[in-house]
Parts: C-alpha cells; structure tokens; sequence
C-alpha cells in the first residue's frame, strides 16, 4: 500500500519510523508546510517531499493518508483526503469539536473507506487497566 504522510514534526517522523518497518507499505510523499522539513524527512525514509498537502491528497497511487498536522487542520485534510477515496489515519483529537469529527466519520462512512484516529497510548498499562474495569461494570 502506497501512503502519503502530512506533517513532518515529532508525530509526523514516529509514524513514519513505523512505516520504514512495514513490509506491506511503502511510505511515498511527506508533505509539511516547512518543505526543508518535509525534504529532511524525505530523504531519512527515500521518499518524495512537497510543501502542498493537496498534492499528497490528489494523487492517483497514494492509496492512505497520514494526518499529523496541528488539530485545526485536521477535518479538512481529512475530509479532502476521504473523498478522494483515501483510507485516513489521523492523530488524535480527531478534530476540534464533535460537529466536525462527526462530519469526518459521516463522510468516511459515505466513502466506504477506512477511518483510524491514532492514540499513542492505548497500550499504556494505566489505560489498559481503566479499560478492564470499565469492561468489567
């Protein structure tokens, strides 16, 4: 699967460290609004840079997109990168209040793509835990 990554900054390189570690995924473009930031990364992963977002979202052989953008970004990139046809994994918060998360999971939905919202800590042995008891009531 050929992904494109928006958002070079900290969450934007652990998610890309990911994807180098994949065999069934080929991280293709990064784009960052910093392009000197999106060019470092692209070439620590060998991969192709651009400034522009929507030239990540629009194009034909990027089949998922990664979202780690500021949470004021996030609907739209998401929504655009949905009707594309794009399956999209977006860092949490999904979005900045529940009209427009709501609006992302509708459009995914319409879409028939897939919709993940990242939380890095899932596995947190404390989260974990919370999980269990609420599971348990």
């Amino acid at each position: 699967m050929k992904v494109g990554l928006i958002g070079a900054g900290l969450q934007g390189k652990r998610r890309a460290q990911s994807l180098r570690q994949s065999k069934n995924t080929q991280l293709a473009i990064v784009a960052d609004s910093s392009i000197d930031r999106a060019n470092s990364l692209a070439q620590e992963i060998r991969c192709e840079a651009t400034s522009n977002w929507e030239e990540v979202v629009t194009r034909e052989d990027i089949e998922a997109i990664i979202v780690c953008v500021p949470t004021y970004l996030h609907a739209t990139i998401s929504i655009a990168a949905i009707k594309r046809g794009k399956h999209v994994f977006c860092e949490k918060p999904l979005a900045r209040t529940i009209a427009e998360a709501e609006e992302i999971i509708r459009t995914s939905r319409e879409s028939n793509v897939v919709l993940k919202c990242g939380s890095n800590y899932r596995y947190h042995r404390a989260i974990r835990q919370a999980k269990e008891w609420l599971d348990y009531s």
